[in-house]
């Protein structure tokens, strides 16, 4: 077996503010390649190439890699991004098709400290694992705005050899690790999965900007109707002389306006005086005096305070007020507050990034797929967020993102009701794996039952109540919460809470059977609780091998504890990671070997959100790829067996749906 542990130094130039050294700017290149051949164990020198500005030795990448089994880096896909920049996409696809493997370090030391370890650095894990720190004088440069081919190689190359081996000893240790807690086989599928990412950033999703500005546009036009809409109705809460005052864009003043807390503003006042002289002669005098506003809480909600005591009005907040609001003035104010609020998320999170993200040389987006952000394993997207997009809206955000073939089409491959079939297995509740594998649908069951009416009787607003609810329940939330966001009253949300356990008892108890690994498990740790007590730590550990940690929190007054661990964290944690973090980045290794190595330049992975995958297909293969991919998509079950030995007995459907953009893709 060849191991190949490899780093690089790269060019620092930056097309765009804070994005320094990101390899899709298209002059950015590698300046040092360092790499170490390990042959059976046995480890040969340390090698470094210059390579930039040098044609004839970027192929050296290529040759570094080409008979490696594995891959070792830290951050690795940072490393391949720019290693590929100089390897064509069938040379590289058959490395993979060939058994080519990666261990990336930051990501196998995130799974072996259950997620606790979010993009750890080199120099933290050397200090973890008792090996030398970097000299610093590296980070001195960059940081006076050196860029690294100017560095002197003198100083560079040592600093690029202790990179590698640092890289190999912690890679040593995470192994042995892993085997000895029984890790070793979720870390390889998660690596498998880094490749089918790598891949998917790599590729990135084409933009097509004339769309851009266009939903843009229709955004505003409608943040502007909003804010116009706002203005008519404060005039009907705010008192008149505070109203050339207001900021709605103050947490204190939406407050006042919301909740009638006290609020002072400094406001001219006449003195009764003009000026005698100078350029203000004859003008009245004015003096800023504080003036406190306030009024009654007429919303029937008690409010929530931060914990510095103010009032919380968040998105939670305004959400609340919208649904539940007695005072049909406020909930009309808060309605609109949230329109604009979303409308103004719509705009600066997906908008404006969209277009300024977009490059130029290949009209791509090349978004982060981050595997080492969240506490359950499923993947995180930024730079922009494309796993967040909203899928409705009139700007029609989706719609911008079109194929980059003449005529060609967007797939989406999602699978149904991922993390309710997950829960099924995990809790083996007969009723809930008859409900999923016989198609019953839950949400009317609930309706019917907290509505008190018959199936037949039962309306799409009331399912869609009842749906919300269902979903909130699934993640953990209790009846306040389902009252709050889903316009179910809290009796009625009671009653959801109730019938839902009634029918499913299995879940409660594995809810229960969660718990007492956990609090079994709790071992005293060196933090504190917000409330200043001694927290505690436990850990659950799940059937593919990952681990969740949980840590104590000041415990809810009605508990009679002083801390607690989250009843919603542990309810969710473990179900979300099986779905998300388990079964969908395993299948993403496999599509990725034995679907798109297959089609190379032909199709693309472009992305995945939560438990689905996104391809942009060259018209000529589209139907072709339909079948390769639904038989690859049909074995999921079959794959979990042969990896983990686990047997998923309910059904792993799936939906296949096709367009000419994300957004208006229909069922294929």
């Amino acid at each position: 077996m060849l191991i190949t542990v490899l780093d690089t130094e790269t060019t620092l130039h930056s097309a765009r503010e804070k994005e320094s050294a990101t390899p899709h700017d298209p002059d950015n290149e590698i300046v040092w390649l360092g790499y170490q051949h390990i042959q059976n164990g046995v480890e040969e020198e340390v090698h470094h190439y210059h390579m930039y500005g040098n044609e004839p030795r970027k192929a050296m990448g290529y040759d570094a890699i080409s008979d490696s089994d594995i891959l070792v880096g830290q951050n690795i896909k940072f490393d391949l991004h720019y290693l590929r920049k100089n390897i064509t996409n069938k040379d590289w696809h058959t490395l993979l098709a060939r058994g080519l493997r990666v261990w990336d370090t930051q990501l196998a030391e995130y799974i072996l400290t259950g997620q606790q370890s979010k993009m750890a650095s080199l120099d933290g894990m050397a200090k973890k694992y008792g090996l030398p720190i970097k000299d610093d004088r590296m980070k001195e440069y960059w940081d006076k705005g050196v860029s690294t081919e100017s560095i002197p190689a003198t100083e560079i190359i040592p600093y690029l050899k202790q990179d590698v081996t640092n890289t190999r000893d912690i890679f040593y240790a995470q192994v042995k690790e892993a085997k000895e807690k029984g890790m070793l086989t979720l870390i390889q599928t998660q690596m498998d999965a880094l490749l089918a990412t790598q891949e998917m950033e790599f590729n990135g999703m084409y933009v097509d900007i004339g769309t851009i500005h266009h939903a843009a546009g229709i955004s505003q036009h409608k943040l502007d109707e909003l804010n116009n809409k706002l203005t008519v109705e404060l005039p009907n809460v705010l008192d008149k002389q505070l109203m050339p005052y207001f900021n709605q864009g103050s947490g204190i003043h939406l407050a006042h306006l919301l909740f009638g807390t006290p609020l002072t503003v400094s406001i001219p006042m006449d003195t009764g005086t003009v000026y005698k002289s100078g350029i203000k002669k004859g003008m009245p005098k004015m003096k800023k005096e504080k003036v406190t506003f306030k009024h009654d809480n007429n919303t029937g909600i008690q409010p929530s305070l931060t914990p510095t005591g103010r009032v919380q009005v968040d998105a939670k907040t305004l959400n609340t007020l919208a649904n539940t609001c007695e005072n049909a003035r406020i909930k009309r104010i808060a309605q609109l507050l949230s329109e604009i609020a979303l409308t103004e998320k719509e705009i600066s999170t997906y908008l404006r990034p969209a277009a300024a993200l977009r490059w130029r040389h290949d009209c791509c987006i090349h978004h982060s797929l981050n595997h080492t952000i969240t506490s359950t394993g499923r993947l995180s997207s930024s730079k922009p967020n494309l796993q967040n997009v909203p899928r409705e809206g009139e700007a029609k955000i989706k719609d911008a993102f079109t194929s980059r073939f003449k005529d060609g089409k967007i797939l989406e491959a999602d699978y149904s009701q991922l993390e309710v079939i997950g829960l099924a297995h995990l809790t083996q509740d007969k009723q809930l794996m008859y409900d999923v594998s016989h198609g019953v649908d839950m949400h009317l069951e609930n309706a019917s039952t907290i509505f008190g009416i018959p199936k037949s009787k039962v309306t799409k607003e009331q399912r869609r109540q009842a749906k919300v609810g269902t979903f909130q329940l699934q993640y953990g939330a209790g009846a306040t919460t389902i009252h709050e966001q889903s316009n179910l009253s809290m009796e009625q949300a009671k009653d959801l809470v109730n019938a839902y356990y009634s029918r499913y008892p299995g879940i409660k108890d594995y809810h229960k059977y969660v718990e007492k690994q956990v609090t079994s498990s709790r071992q005293s740790t060196k933090r504190f609780t917000d409330n200043g007590l001694p927290s505690g730590r436990g850990v659950f550990k799940s059937v593919t091998g990952r681990e969740y940690v949980f840590n104590e929190y000041d415990a809810p007054a009605w508990t009679n504890k002083d801390v607690s661990f989250s009843p919603t964290e542990m309810k969710n944690y473990p179900v979300q990671g099986f779905a998300t973090a388990d079964i969908v980045p395993m299948i993403l290794g496999k599509v990725l070997k034995n679907v798109m190595l297959q089609y190379t330049d032909k199709a693309y992975m472009i992305n995945t959100v939560h438990d689905s995958i996104l391809f942009d297909i060259h018209p000529q293969y589209v139907q072709g790829f339909i079948v390769t991919l639904s038989d690859e998509l049909s074995k999921t079950a079959q794959h979990m067996k042969d990896i983990f030995d686990i047997d998923i007995t309910v059904p792993l459907g799936f939906d296949i749906e096709l367009g000419t953009s994300w957004g208006n893709k229909k069922k294929a």
